[in-house]
């Protein structure tokens, strides 16, 4: 599919194969708990990525069902997660205490892309290396989180960490620069591939975030807020 739209409305929706072509977009509700099974393959590039998009609430009073992508992704494209308004002209300010959650429970060893992580009201759920695959890069941009959920495990030295500077709506005061990981109580998330970029690194939820790359090109700051950094490898800027 190339520059065309696929809904996932409920349930689950199972795909023999689906290919997946820079422009296009996978988009689901948020009144329903949505899944794709089957396979998927994604073809692109870092500026022309296949978007994911989940329609976010308000707020506790409309809580978001997730996208869940039980399905191995494969392919060489970019991933871009993005938050979308329930209606075209629905002009709302999504509250991150409450974020839209994209669940990757597949195998994606065949996945050498990026995840693009583009929204503060965005979270991309992570429960094993194999969840990670063999991406180039992950890759923050306004606060979106990373979550490193239920298990301990490494991102491997082969994918690069990037702590982008960009926000995604400058007018809006909430969105701030940078990305977060978030490791759960009694987890360990290593990150063994290099960090770089002029963001906000932050470490969220009270597991323990370890870093360990010698040689980074970080100039942004990193910040601990909950848990555990540790810095076995460097940083070249502070850590607040």
């Amino acid at each position: 599919m190339s520059g065309g739209a696929f809904f996932a409305q409920g349930a689950t929706v199972t795909v023999g194969d689906l290919r997946l072509y820079g422009g296009s977009s996978v988009s689901a509700t948020r009144s329903k708990s949505n899944a794709v099974a089957g396979n998927i393959s994604v073809h692109g590039s870092a500026s022309d990525p296949v978007y994911f998009r989940i329609e976010v609430n308000k707020g506790p009073n409309e809580p978001t069902r997730p996208l869940t992508l039980q399905a191995p992704v494969s392919g060489s494209g970019s991933m871009r997660f993005i938050y979308a308004p329930g209606h075209v002209n629905d002009a709302y300010t999504p509250d991150p205490a409450y974020p839209g959650l994209f669940n990757m429970r597949g195998d994606n060893s065949g996945f050498t892309g990026e995840w693009q992580l583009w929204h503060f009201a965005i979270q991309g759920t992570f429960t094993s290396a194999a969840n990670v695959g063999s991406a180039s890069a992950i890759v923050f941009n306004s606060n979106a989180v990373f979550r490193a959920q239920g298990a301990s495990f490494a991102i491997p030295a082969a994918t690069r960490i990037v702590v982008d500077t960009k926000g995604s709506n400058s007018a809006n005061t909430l969105q701030t620069n940078g990305g977060s990981f978030f490791v759960d109580d009694g987890q360990t998330l290593t990150v063994n591939g290099p960090v770089s970029g002029a963001g906000i690194l932050r470490k969220i939820g009270a597991g323990t975030l370890r870093l360990t790359a010698a040689a980074n090109a970080f100039s942004g700051t990193a910040s601990s807020q909950a848990g555990t950094m540790l810095v076995d490898g460097a940083l070249t800027n502070a850590v607040a």
